[in-house]
């Protein structure tokens, strides 16, 4: 990673999205912000179990949460913790467009697009333990960052075919300055 390219940059190979999220996903070593949201959790036992064994955030309006952005030479590993719990995951990128989420054993695979609003995620390939799913066993994911009133919100809901919901979190988050690498 260059000093004057973030993963986002080289992803999107845009600069049309809002300043603001420029610099929130800057070339920077740390980023930390803190906000609140906004968790809706699974129904189904089969989707709780993996919900926990995910380190997913528990149920609940107006939780706060602590995201950390650590960037590396060969991507970013990203911590949200909510209510206690801490979920973490790498992100890389195998090219334009493209983004690659490591969760555990899983790699959700994301074309990913940079508009005036911000990103849009869109899943388009998911292996296990390296292998690749096919398509009729792909979570149903719903993903978007904007930036709006001096807030970066996001809003993720991820569901499982065969089990229903697996959890939604939505809400806003805000750099703090102090805690932002240099």
């Amino acid at each position: 990673m260059t000093a004057t390219s973030s993963l986002f940059e080289r992803v999107t190979k845009s600069a049309d999205w809002p300043a603001p999220l420029r610099a929130f996903h800057d070339p920077r070593p740390i980023t930390v912000a803190r906000g609140t949201c906004t968790v809706t959790g699974p129904r189904h036992w089969a989707a709780w179990t993996l919900h926990r064994l995910a380190g997913l955030p528990d149920p609940g309006d107006g939780r706060p949460i602590v995201f950390t952005a650590e960037r590396r030479h060969d991507g970013e590993i990203w911590t949200r913790e909510v209510g206690g719990r801490r979920f973490r995951s790498r992100l890389s990128s195998p090219g334009p467009g493209r983004l690659v989420e490591r969760v555990g054993p899983a790699s959700l695979c994301f074309r990913v697009t940079g508009h005036a609003a911000g990103f849009r995620f869109d899943l388009d390939g998911v292996r296990l333990c390296g292998m690749p799913l096919p398509r009729a066993l792909w979570p149903r994911i719903r993903a978007a960052e904007t930036f709006a009133d001096g807030e970066v919100r996001f809003d993720v809901a991820a569901e499982l075919p065969w089990a229903g919901p697996l959890v939604s979190y939505r809400g806003a988050l805000v750099a703090v300055p102090a805690e932002i690498g240099s």
